[in-house]
């Protein structure tokens, strides 16, 4: 509450809603409305419509085809962050579009592996490899490792899932194979992987907020604070197997993990917090996975892509900080209620 408090500026309500309160709600409402598997299945089929959704305006956007990109300010490179060739969907941010697109992608793969009819599987198949296709024309490299996690995630758990991931993982070799070509009037895959400047920017804000992080170790300096004040503590420093990172390379400062930047803003309280809440969601999973009660409406593929999403979202956070969105935050949150939620009301 004292982080939360020191809110002193009105424009930034909407930010602290959509980071704070937002999940919240989330949360609770997913925890106590959707508790049965039949419920949440009926919610993972009403994502393939945005799903299909998304992928054409990707399309639209790499190839440059405005009749495919929809609503139009989506290709306005004034209003959000905007690069040549890299879809950004209604979202107008890359990274952003990229998790959402991940973390559909996975409630699909567990669709498609039940006892649906073959016209159902081939629409789910379709979507898959198009929310696979729009991610990988995201051409974010956070995405890409984010939703990499969320596999391994599943394959470790559930061995039932990996036809399905192998098929994935071809899919994305091939499209890894074909982004050797450059895309119509953006930068080719070559030159992203080539790129630095984005992996120096990131390692000086970490250096930053570890600065401010000694500075004011308990709360931080203040909530949305590090966009304005952070500039102050950017200094050169040496990252081991990486080299010299100066203060002058560091172009936006502008928070990209949800762990340094938020020791920065929130201090140790705030990454306790943080904590804590994870590691609760955890303990509730790991309850839940060994009940196993032997009865039709447990279902272990359903918690594995609990987690899988959950996963997804704590390696993404290393490359961008959910706090300024608002779907990137509040859909892990909602998942974490699925989790604690998940036939509460059979077992008590």
């Amino acid at each position: 509450l004292l982080i939360q408090l020191s809110v002193h500026d009105i424009h930034l309500f909407h930010q602290w809603y959509t980071s704070t309160l937002t999940p919240l709600i989330a949360y609770l409402f997913a925890k106590n409305v959707f508790t049965k598997g039949k419920q949440i299945s009926q919610l993972f089929w009403v994502l393939v419509i945005p799903t299909f959704y998304f992928t054409i305006t990707a399309i639209g956007e790499h190839y440059v085809i405005p009749e495919l990109v929809w609503p139009k300010k989506i290709l306005d490179p004034e209003i959000g962050n905007w690069w040549a060739g890299r879809a950004r969907g209604p979202f107008l941010q890359t990274a952003v579009f990229g998790y959402i697109l991940g973390m559909f992608a996975l409630t699909q793969i567990y669709l498609i592996t039940r006892p649906y009819r073959r016209f159902l599987k081939l629409i789910l198949g379709i979507s898959i490899a198009g929310a696979l296709l729009a991610l990988f024309f995201t051409y974010t490299r956070g995405g890409w490792a984010a939703m990499a996690v969320g596999l391994i995630t599943l394959a470790v758990m559930r061995k039932r899932f990996m036809p399905i991931l192998i098929s994935v993982a071809v899919v994305g070799a091939l499209l890894l194979s074909a982004g050797i070509l450059q895309s119509t009037g953006g930068e080719d895959l070559e030159d992203r992987f080539s790129n630095t400047d984005t992996i120096e920017n990131r390692l000086g804000i970490i250096s930053a907020s570890t600065n401010v992080v000694l500075d004011y170790p308990l709360f931080g300096m203040g909530y949305f604070q590090f966009r304005e004040k952070g500039g102050e503590y950017l200094k050169g420093l040496y990252f081991p197997f990486y080299g010299y990172i100066k203060n002058k390379n560091v172009r936006h400062v502008v928070i990209h993990d949800m762990y340094f930047g938020r020791a920065a803003e929130e201090g140790l309280v705030g990454v306790l917090l943080l904590l804590i809440y994870v590691f609760g969601v955890g303990r509730s999973f790991i309850i839940k996975w060994r009940l196993n009660p032997q009865e039709p409406w447990f279902n272990r593929d359903l918690l594995a892509i609990f987690m899988s999403v959950i996963m997804l979202y704590l390696a993404g956070g290393m490359f961008i900080d959910p706090r300024y969105f608002d779907l990137p935050n509040a859909i892990p949150a909602f998942f974490a209620g699925l989790i604690t939620g998940y036939g509460n009301d059979r077992y008590k």
